[in-house]
């Protein structure tokens, strides 16, 4: 009767069975629930605004590797159907194991499954995205890549939390290939770059949300009049065209441009 009544009293939302939410929760919680288990993986990085390359199209939902009888994420009275959800078994998506909460899996535990699920390039651009907004401490690093093998543990050592956003991320990795000193978020004099290859190529990477054209070209002007020569690439060529990005480098290192 009383939990009758508070959803008369609260308008709360049936979930699953014996589980009821307010309905200001956000969606993906919800889903999570309804699926029985924890949110993970890209979506628990999305609830914590970190950056990811996109969207998960589904939600990716923790459960114990006991966990029976899991649910549509939609409809709690369904079964959970093939493509409805990612599924992530682990031991530690219960409620008395490790961090995190009854509906969202710890940091740790979100960020091991994403190395397991994705390409090790979204695990390093979470990672780092992570570091950046201090979700992880780089002190912590060594609890996510303890638990993934030799090759993923060996580049998310790697991670820092110096990127200013994934796409910076993904250029530094890729870049890094051409076998040029990198630095990164590097002061000269009142701007911050995003990367300075070599001694005088600055690179900036324009993020996916608006930039300030007429800040842009100020900023370039001080650098060049400092004589810094500048490269800037937008998020659609770093994601998805890095081919044309690549070409761009190897023709500004070949004319010297990185050097004084």
């Amino acid at each position: 009767m009383r939990i009758r009544q508070l959803v008369l009293d609260r308008g709360l939302t049936h979930v699953r069975k014996g589980w009821y939410a307010d309905p200001a929760m956000p969606g993906p919680l919800m889903a999570a629930a309804r699926v029985g288990g924890r949110l993970t993986c890209l979506s628990a990085a999305a609830h914590r605004r970190l950056w990811i390359p996109e969207a998960p199209s589904v939600v990716h939902v923790g459960v114990s590797n006991s966990a029976a009888q899991l649910r549509s994420p939609h409809d709690a009275m369904r079964r959970l159907a093939s493509g409805e959800a990612v599924v992530h078994w682990s031991a530690d998506a219960t409620l008395r194991q490790g961090t995190g909460s009854r509906l969202l899996a710890g940091r740790v535990q979100m960020l091991v499954d994403i190395a397991r699920c994705q390409t090790p390039e979204v695990a390093l651009v979470v990672v780092e995205s992570a570091l950046a907004n201090r979700v992880l401490r780089q002190h912590e690093l060594s609890a996510v890549t303890r638990q993934l093998p030799d090759h993923l543990r060996a580049l998310l050592s790697t991670a820092t939390p110096l990127a200013g956003s994934g796409t910076e991320t993904l250029f530094v990795r890729r870049a890094s290939r051409l076998g040029i000193r990198i630095r990164q978020q590097v002061w000269i004099g009142p701007d911050r770059v995003d990367a300075v290859l070599g001694d005088r190529l600055v690179v900036e990477i324009d993020s996916r949300e608006f930039h300030d054209r007429e800040r842009d070209a100020d900023r370039d002007a001080r650098l060049i009049a400092a004589g810094y020569r500048i490269l800037r690439f937008t998020y659609r060529q770093v994601m998805h065209d890095w081919p044309s990005v690549e070409a761009a480098l190897r023709a500004a290192l070949a004319r010297g441009d990185h050097r004084i």
